[in-house]
């Protein structure tokens, strides 16, 4: 069980086994509740998110409002990677193309060796399948020009986003 907080004061509680994952308000108004097929392992949550990526493991299924319950993201056939800070945009691959994913669209990335999303999910850092290493912005669902990075980085780079 994980309790959320967003911005604007609203409480709900999360609740989540092997089989189901639930949102409810203090109210004890059910906001969102759905169950799954298979046992699933779903992620640990900030209790800063305003948004919650739905199942865990291979079995995501959307991203929902954590105050209203609604479904904002399909990820249906998605596997999550990784979730920015508010929960409201994830990085997945399906079929081997990497995507990032959030309530105000997609960003397709193609095929990467790997992607690191950016806490506020505005920018990710990924490596080519030639072994560049860009460091890329997103701007309103459209990816900017990348920034490369490969003379500064190793073949193996560690990524790590700070605050300013």
């Amino acid at each position: 069980m994980s309790l959320v907080s967003d911005p604007q004061g609203i409480v709900t509680c999360r609740v989540a086994g092997d089989v189901f994952e639930s949102v409810i308000d203090l109210d004890g108004r059910t906001v969102f509740t759905t169950t799954f097929t298979t046992p699933i392992e779903p992620p640990a949550i900030d209790p800063e998110w305003t948004c919650l990526p739905v199942g865990g493991g291979d079995a995501y299924t959307s991203i929902i409002d954590l105050e209203s319950g609604e479904a904002r993201v399909d990820l249906t056939g998605i596997t999550v990677d990784d979730i920015a800070d508010d929960g409201c945009t994830v990085i997945g691959t399906q079929a081997g193309i990497t995507t990032v994913i959030g309530v105000d669209g997609a960003v397709q990335l193609g095929l990467v060796r790997a992607a690191t999303l950016a806490p506020d999910g505005r920018a990710v850092v990924i490596q080519t399948d030639a072994g560049d290493v860009q460091f890329v912005q997103i701007d309103d669902g459209a990816l900017r020009e990348p920034v490369d990075l490969t003379p500064l980085a190793p073949a193996n780079p560690i990524v790590t986003f700070r605050d300013t």
